[in-house]
C-alpha cells in the first residue's frame, strides 16, 4: 500500500466501526465545517481494512489545529466533560437494566439513545487528522528523531497506565472486587468484548507485584519520570526558540494525545452495553450476537433487519464514503469490491529484498529479539516474554502482549496512538509508521528495533 494512504487493519465487525464512520460524516461536518475524508472500509472474515489518504487528513487536521491555536480548546475541554457524563449516566442506566425485560419499543429507544451518544463523542474525537497535521509540524521543528520523540510525549497518564497503578495499590479481596468492577472492560475491542472478573485482575496483581515488589515506590520513580519529561520538553522548546504559537501547538498535541487514549476508554466501556443490547435484539429476530454485529444501525431503528443480507456482509463487505457526494457506498459484490479496490489504489508491489524499514521513533532504545507479527488482539496474547510485536497498529486490547513485548513496531500511527504512549510508560523502544513491517517481517524472524534512529532492521530469517 503507499504511503498517501493511512491505513488500519485489524480484527474488528462492522457494526460499532459503521457507527464511528456515520459520526465522521455529515456530523463532523456539522460540528467542525469539514467531513473526515474519502474513506474505504473492506471487510472480510472479521478482519477490516481502513483507508483513508493521509494529505486529506493532514489537511483536515490543519483546519482544526488553526482554529485551536487561535481561539483555544477549552470550551471544547467542557463539552468532552460534559459528553463524558452523559456516558457515565447512561452506562448507570444500562447497569441497573436487565434487557431481556425490557419491551421491544424501550430496547429499540435505548439503542438509539446509545448510538446518539457514541455518534456525539467520535464527533468530538476527530483526533487522527489533529496528529497526522501536528506530527508533520513538529518534526520539521525538531529535525532531530529524539527531540521530536520528547516533543510529542504526553504528559498525562494512559488509562492502561491509571489501571496498572490503581491495582498495584489494591490491598484486599475487597479492593480487587472494586478494581474487577471498575476496570471490567480492559480486554473489549472492535471484534469482541470480555468481562473480566476480581480472579484476572488477582493473577495480574501476583505479577506486577513480582515485578515491582514496592508499589509507592514504582509510582514514584513513575511520577519523577514525568516530571524529568516535562522539564526536558521545554529544555528543548527553549533551544529551539519556540514561540508562543508553536508552543502552544505542542500543548495542543499534548491535548489531544490524552484526548484520544480517553476516547478510547469511554468506547471500550460503551462496547460492552452495544454487544449486551445486540445479543438480545438478536434473540428476538433469529440473529446471533455474530450475526448482529453486521447490521446497520437504522436497520435496527427501522426494524428492517434481513439475515441474508447480514451473512453477505458478515462474508466479504466494502463501505466507502464519499465526502464530495456525501453519502455512504455500501456493497458485498465480491467483483465490485475488487474492482473499485483496484481502480483506488493499483497493484502491490513491494520488494521482498528491502531488510531495514524506517519510521518514526515512539520510544528510544535498542533490543534484538524474535519478532512475532499479528493483527489480531487475541492472537497476540499467545506471545512469549521477550518478543517484539510487530502489528499494523495497536489498541487496548494488546495490553497483555504490550506488557511481555521488547519492543513494538507498527504499520501505522504517529504522535497520538497507542503504541506511542503505552511505548513509554511500559519503557519499551517503539517505531511507528514504517507501513511496511508487517508484510517484510515474519513471525520468528532476528530483528533489531532501533528506536535511537528510528529504524526496524531484519537480521535473519
Amino acid at each position: 500500500m503507499s504511503d498517501v494512504w493511512f491505513h488500519w487493519e485489524r480484527n474488528a465487525t462492522f457494526t460499532s466501526l459503521y457507527m464511528c464512520m456515520d459520526a465522521w460524516g455529515i456530523p463532523t461536518k456539522r460540528y467542525y465545517g469539514v467531513a473526515w475524508p474519502t474513506t474505504i472500509c473492506i471487510w472480510k472474515n472479521d478482519v477490516i481494512a481502513w483507508d483513508t489518504k493521509n494529505d486529506e487528513l493532514a489537511d483536515m487536521g490543519k483546519g482544526i489545529v488553526d482554529n485551536f491555536l487561535q481561539n483555544g480548546w477549552a470550551g471544547f475541554e467542557i463539552e468532552i466533560g460534559a459528553c463524558a457524563k452523559r456516558m457515565d449516566a447512561f452506562i448507570n442506566q444500562c447497569e441497573s437494566t436487565d434487557f431481556s425485560r425490557v419491551n421491544n419499543e424501550d430496547l429499540v429507544r435505548t439503542f438509539g439513545h446509545l448510538s446518539e451518544l457514541y455518534t456525539e463523542w467520535f464527533v468530538l474525537g476527530t483526533t487522527e487528522p489533529v496528529g497526522i497535521y501536528g506530527e508533520k509540524v513538529i518534526e520539521k521543528l525538531a529535525n532531530d528523531k529524539k527531540k521530536f520523540s520528547i516533543l510529542t510525549s504526553p504528559l498525562k497518564k494512559s488509562f492502561s497506565r491509571r489501571q496498572f497503578e490503581d491495582l498495584l495499590m489494591a490491598k484486599s479481596e475487597k479492593d480487587l472486587d472494586a478494581h474487577a468492577k471498575k476496570y471490567f472492560w480492559l480486554h473489549n475491542s472492535y471484534f469482541s468484548t470480555e468481562t473480566l472478573g476480581k480472579d484476572f485482575f488477582e493473577e495480574e496483581l501476583q505479577k506486577a507485584r513480582e515485578k515491582y515488589p514496592d508499589a509507592a515506590q514504582y509510582v514514584r520513580d513513575a511520577e519523577q519520570k514525568d516530571s524529568e519529561l516535562a522539564i526536558e520538553k521545554e529544555k528543548i522548546m527553549n533551544e529551539l526558540n519556540f514561540d508562543e504559537k508553536q508552543r502552544k501547538l505542542v500543548g495542543l498535541m499534548e491535548f489531544f494525545a490524552w484526548f484520544q487514549d480517553y476516547r478510547k476508554e469511554y468506547i471500550m466501556r460503551m462496547l460492552h452495553y452495544l454487544d449486551k443490547m445486540l445479543e438480545e435484539i438478536g434473540r428476538r429476530k433469529g440473529l446471533t450476537l455474530g450475526e448482529m454485529k453486521y447490521v446497520l444501525p437504522e436497520e435496527i431503528l427501522k426494524n428492517s433487519l434481513d439475515k441474508q443480507v447480514v451473512r453477505k456482509r458478515m462474508r466479504h463487505c466494502m463501505v466507502v464514503w464519499d465526502r464530495e457526494k456525501e453519502k455512504f457506498i455500501v456493497t458485498c459484490d465480491g467483483n465490485e469490491i475488487e474492482k473499485r479496490k483496484h481502480e483506488i489504489f493499483g497493484e502491490k508491489d513491494h520488494s521482498k529484498e528491502i531488510i531495514e524499514i524506517e519510521g518514526s521513533v515512539a520510544n528510544k532504545g535498542r533490543i534484538t529479539a524474535r519478532a512475532f507479527v499479528t493483527m489480531s488482539a487475541a492472537e497476540a496474547k499467545t506471545m512469549k516474554d521477550g518478543e517484539i510485536l510487530v502489528t499494523s497498529m495497536t489498541s487496548p486490547d494488546f495490553i497483555i502482549a504490550i506488557k511481555k513485548a521488547a519492543a513494538i513496531v507498527t504499520n501505522e500511527g504517529g504522535i497520538l496512538c497507542h503504541a506511542a504512549i503505552v511505548s513509554r510508560e511500559f519503557g519499551i523502544p517503539c517505531i511507528v509508521g514504517t507501513k511496511l513491517a508487517t508484510q517484510l517481517i515474519k513471525t520468528g524472524d532476528l530483528v533489531e528495533v532501533d528506536g535511537n534512529h528510528g529504524f526496524v532492521r531484519v537480521i535473519r530469517k
